[in-house]
């Protein structure tokens, strides 16, 4: 690839960059938001915001490493406070948007795990959770008590308004999973290299509750244990990847050109 080329790409790079910011900011809902935690919050504001949520919150950063970028940059932020002395444990991780594109949060995952003397009712946290979120669309509540965990999901499009029920689901039970795995590092990765996702999960944001119950030893009523709740933007992701690999292809193949220039300045074998 020559030099041109290169270079328009990474134009066309920087062209994301700064049509993203108003994509970005048309993609916060502040109406979804877990402990005060909003997609599209600047990173710094993120992390402001889990400290204002539990100041005993241990937080990690993750960061990568990558060809074109001077530096490594952040991918997510994890935050965690282990169940001891009878007190409540929690897990949150955010994950951002990447370089060359400000770094916002485009996805949440909250894990709270309750000591026995704390557990809700399995009733009062579907309840709760529909008072903050509507009624799920995307995945209903599955009544059946022999399941003692329950899911229910919300699908939105990138204003944050509800989608209808028929294709909520369809987007839940195409996209739950492949969001859902970016919760873990390697799907960054795998996406950075070109493989191939459901196109359909660019363009929503899908939340997701699981509540993990069991029946109480005292009454039968069903309590839960452990509450996992994670909501993800697709659009915001994935013009921040697309932005992000412009940017490490161009770099490779500047790379590649240049060290192909030094063997071929290196002659022909004597024969």
């Amino acid at each position: 690839m020559n030099l041109q080329r290169i270079l328009r790409l990474l134009l066309l790079a920087n062209a994301i960059f700064m049509a993203n910011g108003a994509a970005f900011a048309q993609a916060t809902t502040p109406a979804i938001d877990v402990v005060g935690i909003k997609l599209g919050m600047p990173m710094a504001d993120g992390v402001a915001a889990l400290k204002a949520n539990n100041p005993k919150l241990t937080l990690q950063t993750e960061n990568l490493t990558l060809e074109g970028f001077d530096q490594p940059f952040a991918t997510a932020i994890v935050a965690k406070q282990p169940m001891e002395g009878g007190k409540d444990g929690e897990e949150i991780t955010l994950l951002l948007t990447t370089p060359p594109n400000h770094q916002v949060v485009w996805g949440i995952q909250r894990t709270y795990h309750y000591v026995p003397q704390s557990t809700p009712s399995l009733d009062n946290t579907i309840a709760g959770l529909r008072k903050k979120y509507g009624a799920e669309n995307a995945f209903p509540l599955d009544t059946d008590p022999r399941f003692m965990t329950k899911t229910v999901a919300w699908a939105f499009d990138t204003g944050g308004k509800m989608l209808g029920s028929a294709q909520g689901k369809a987007l839940y039970l195409a996209c739950d999973t492949y969001l859902g795995n970016h919760f873990t590092p390697t799907a960054l990765s795998n996406d950075l290299y070109g493989v191939g996702h459901p196109a359909q999960c660019d363009s929503i944001i899908l939340a997701t509750a699981t509540a993990q119950a069991a029946n109480s030893a005292a009454d039968g009523t069903a309590v839960v244990s452990n509450l996992i709740f994670k909501v993800t933007n697709g659009a915001m992701y994935r013009a921040s990847l697309d932005a992000t690999r412009a940017v490490a292809v161009a770099a490779a193949q500047a790379r590649e050109k240049k060290q192909a220039k030094k063997v071929d300045q290196r002659g022909a074998p004597k024969l």
